[in-house]
């Protein structure tokens, strides 16, 4: 896919992407990292350790950004497959509150050439979040037709360890009731608010009753 970055500006630790991404026909603003600053983090891959490298993660293409310590005015790129897993660094002041470690999906056994992060472990069921982003046209829709946005995304995915199928399931109360409905009533563990306020959290206490 040919994809042009107009006004580019090479960033430091602090420094956002400026300007507009040319991808697909659309004139694209904002930008499409889970974090868009560079942050802290290990990469991992079959060949190569690297530790305490700032990186961030492209959520729309999937690829992982560094700075190489040999030449910090030079962003280098890890493209889906590059790496088996990364992780990103806790940092409470970038709203990072546990580190994250996202696995490529072949490696697990889940769907596509993306990467996953598992929230919790089960010997019965495990669940997995999915980081993505799609565009979309401004909600105001005062600019050019080709406008566009990112808008990430947060996908819920689980798995039943006896079968390894995965299943995406939505990250709302009602959704998280049908599907479990046959297995256990997770009313008493998951509340609406909880499930806004975090929904990583409340995946977690539900997947940890599923397992009792």
């Amino acid at each position: 896919m040919d994809v042009t970055l107009f006004q580019y500006k090479t960033p430091r630790n602090s420094v956002p992407v400026v300007g507009y991404y040319q991808i697909a026909g659309y004139r694209v603003k904002g930008d499409p990292y889970y974090k868009p600053e560079f942050v802290l983090g290990d990469m991992y891959s079959a060949s190569e350790t690297a530790k305490n490298v700032y990186l961030r993660f492209d959520v729309y293409y999937q690829n992982i950004e560094f700075i190489s310590t040999a030449n910090k005015d030079q962003i280098m790129v890890k493209e889906p497959g590059n790496l088996d897993s990364f992780l990103i660094y806790k940092k409470e002041d970038k709203m990072i509150k546990e580190d994250i470690r996202m696995v490529y999906a072949p490696l697990i056994g889940a769907p596509g050439k993306c990467y996953y992060g598992c929230l919790y472990k089960g010997s019965k069921y495990s669940v997995y979040k999915k980081l993505t982003a799609e565009l979309v046209a401004p909600i105001d829709r005062t600019g050019r037709p080709d406008d566009r946005v990112f808008e990430r995304q947060t996908e819920y995915w689980y798995v039943t360890e006896s079968t390894k199928e995965y299943k995406k399931v939505t990250g709302t109360v009602a959704a998280v009731k049908k599907e479990f409905k046959d297995i256990k009533d997770v009313s008493e563990v998951v509340k609406a608010g909880n499930m806004f306020k975090n929904g990583d959290a409340a995946m977690i206490r539900v997947f940890a009753y599923l397992n009792e």
